[in-house]
């Protein structure tokens, strides 16, 4: 498999979590939302200006951003990533717990 095509199944796995686990509750709560899955950098800053940027270009109104429990060290990544969101926002950013 190459690069290319497993990406395109991360995202489209992504893709299927986010609907599982939020559209059908936000859709059920008639809230307006867009799904934007974006493939690129794993350190920090460079995922939160992906995120800042991308909310940027889309005219965002809001940042939702799911908080994650995967063990200390996973979380204290995503933690990292969300506390810079939080922090560099011009936009109101929702941190929702990962079991919604």
């Amino acid at each position: 498999m190459t690069n290319e095509n497993a990406e395109l199944i991360e995202v489209e796995d992504t893709k299927l979590f986010v609907s599982h686990r939020f559209a059908k509750k936000l859709i059920a709560a008639k809230i307006a939302f867009k799904l934007h899955v974006i493939v690129g950098p794993t350190d920090t800053d460079s995922v939160t200006g992906v995120i800042l940027k991308k909310a940027q270009d889309v005219d965002a109104q809001a940042i939702v951003m799911a908080r994650h429990s995967k063990g200390k060290l996973r979380e204290m990544w995503v933690g990292s990533v969300t506390k810079a969101v939080v922090h560099r926002s011009s936009i109101p950013v929702a941190v929702v717990p990962h079991a919604l």
